[in-house]
């Protein structure tokens, strides 16, 4: 599926990031970071355009929304393997 973006809302990613980022990344390494891990994700849902040679980043006006859908989902799965470790019998089934 793809996204319909509108030209007004692009804005150089490190514009966001200095601005609405900074609640989600103290660094632009960590940016940097996420970024590489969820590129696919990020651009598949039209909130990245990622830049190529001198060219920067842009994102568009739901990459907040699209970063804190990556963060939930993440947290939902570390919270689950941390419960499997702390409650190991719990998972065991029954025969």
């Amino acid at each position: 599926m793809e996204t319909i973006l509108n030209i007004s809302d692009i804005k150089p990613a490190i514009e966001w990031l200095q601005d609405e980022g900074r609640v989600f990344f103290n660094t632009q390494s960590s940016w940097e970071w996420f970024k590489r891990r969820n590129a696919v994700e990020l651009a598949e849902s039209g909130a990245l355009i990622l830049g190529k040679g001198r060219a920067t980043d842009k994102v568009s006006s739901n990459i907040s929304q699209v970063v804190l859908g990556i963060l939930k989902r993440n947290s939902i799965e570390s919270a689950k393997r941390l419960e499997q470790k702390a409650f190991p019998l719990q998972n065991l089934q029954e025969d």
